[in-house]
């Protein structure tokens, strides 16, 4: 089982409709047969389809995953079951 580094369960709020928003952010994993890593993105309201974001080490890997997150959800108005904001910072 994979761990992850973010995961959310929230809802995204679109012209006064809500629609179930799910990411998760796996840990970073090293690229078989490379020195590089990555970390699978699955957010399938945003993207359609996973994604890997690769970074030089874990660390780099894992920063840029969580900003990629980041700029699909700017400008966009994420909240929780009760419509409360939520915020990924």
């Amino acid at each position: 089982m994979t761990e992850n580094v973010l995961e959310v369960h929230a809802f995204l709020e679109d012209d006064g409709k809500l629609r179930p928003l799910h990411i998760e952010v796996s840990a970073p994993a090293k690229t078989q047969g490379q020195q590089d890593y990555f970390c699978l993105v699955h957010a399938p309201l945003l993207l359609g389809h996973d994604r890997k974001i690769f970074g030089v080490d874990p660390d780099q890997a894992r920063s840029l995953a969580i900003d990629f997150i980041k700029s699909l959800l700017e400008n966009k108005k994420v909240v929780d079951g009760d419509e409360k904001p939520v915020s990924l910072s």
